[in-house]
């Protein structure tokens, strides 16, 4: 975990280093987390070693299984544009560390775009990408990883009201990682909840994953994802950690809670921000509803994106600096300690960091 301290250190430094240039200090910030992505060695990331065997190996075959079949409606549920992608690359002689590279920038080039465009306190918002966000997943998991980066362009169709637009980055997202297909039928729920009380959307889609035993099956079954998803269903799998649940609850809480004691928010608040929070409220339910089965979670991936918002929101809506302090270093705090005791029990298999040359 020593690396990961080192991280958190570098952040730290050059958020004081370049406190009125937030623009820089993304940036850097993310070219940080792009070396650790970049520089580690294949065992870091419990799926980086089968996909690099997956990139040299399986790229040309499942081209040609794909040419095969075209135009099968079935290439839709084959994860059809990461081969295309994978095959791209080979072609160009791309090694499979240049693969990891240029992964890595798929993936955190729209993280960037996202939290540059919507933070107004950026140690919180990149602090919390790499501790509660998306990073750890996106180390381990490729496929969804990118599929994640370009749920980011969804979510910005949705807020501009342009759904032509929305689905087809839906359908080029799943042609990625099939889950991504969960993206369907959350345009119809921010829809219906665009216009409810926060207060009442946290607590609709929490009793949703409490009682709605089935309900992600049902959705899954509607969408016809096929067999693949059988092991996502099935019984005897170990449940989400509860500490997760609490950890993007008390976040939904202590959201709704600032804003009702803040009217000015209120008055000034944008469709946007409340859309991000719709969308995280979805995310909320679906790892409330993992309870029951882990493998679930990973269809939360896409609607907590908005985390680092969410808190940066929080932060935004206290009446004075002091409060606001306070709860930049909580924040801070109890992501750390979040970090560094889930971290080493992941499923992702990242904690024991080493670099390629190690």
């Amino acid at each position: 975990m020593r690396i990961y301290t080192i991280l958190f250190f570098l952040v730290f430094i050059l958020y004081f280093g370049f406190q009125k240039k937030c623009n820089i200090y993304f940036l850097i910030s993310l070219g940080l987390i792009l070396l650790l992505f970049s520089l580690r060695n294949f065992s870091v990331g419990i799926d980086v070693e089968n996909y690099m065997i997956i990139y040299k190996e399986q790229t040309i075959p499942n081209i040609k299984y794909l040419k095969s079949v075209f135009p099968n409606i079935g290439i839709l549920f084959s994860d059809y544009l990461y081969f295309i992608y994978s095959w791209i690359l080979l072609c160009l002689g791309v090694s499979k560390r240049g693969f990891l590279i240029i992964t890595a920038i798929c993936m955190l080039i729209p993280e960037y775009i996202f939290i540059k465009k919507y933070s107004k306190h950026p140690l919180v918002a990149v602090m919390t990408f790499v501790t509660v966000g998306q990073m750890i997943m996106m180390m381990s998991a490729f496929r969804q990883g990118i599929a994640v980066a370009l749920s980011i362009f969804a979510l910005n169709y949705l807020i501009k009201k342009q759904p032509f637009k929305y689905f087809v980055i839906v359908f080029m997202a799943a042609g990625f990682h099939m889950s991504a297909y969960i993206l369907i039928p959350a345009y119809f729920i921010v829809a219906f909840f665009r216009n409810k009380k926060p207060e009442i959307t946290v607590i609709f889609f929490t009793l949703a994953g409490l009682l709605g035993e089935g309900v992600l099956i049902v959705i899954l079954s509607s969408l016809n994802l096929g067999v693949r998803f059988n092991a996502y269903l099935a019984g005897g799998i170990v449940g989400t950690n509860p500490l997760v649940i609490v950890m993007y609850l008390l976040i939904a809480i202590i959201y709704v809670i600032s804003r009702k004691n803040n009217i000015k928010y209120i008055k000034k608040e944008r469709i946007d921000e409340k859309i991000i929070f719709i969308w995280f409220c979805i995310g909320l339910g679906i790892i409330v509803l993992s309870l029951q089965n882990t493998i679930i979670s990973r269809f939360s991936y896409y609607f907590l994106i908005g985390i680092p918002i969410i808190l940066d929101r929080i932060i935004d809506m206290q009446n004075d600096l002091k409060t606001r302090g306070i709860t930049i270093i909580s924040c801070l705090l109890i992501e750390l300690l979040y970090f560094y005791y889930t971290v080493p029990t992941s499923d992702f298999g990242v904690a024991n960091y080493s670099f390629y040359w190690m």
